[in-house]
């Protein structure tokens, strides 16, 4: 079970950064 949430919090902690990284180049194209 530990190992189940560990794994799921991995997947989400990348989903997150991914997301901001997304975030981020969204808001620099919006700049220029």
């Amino acid at each position: 079970k530990s190992s189940v949430w560990f794994c799921s919090s991995m997947v989400v902690s990348l989903f997150i950064s991914c997301f901001h990284c997304n975030f981020e180049n969204l808001l620099r194209v919006q700049i220029q």
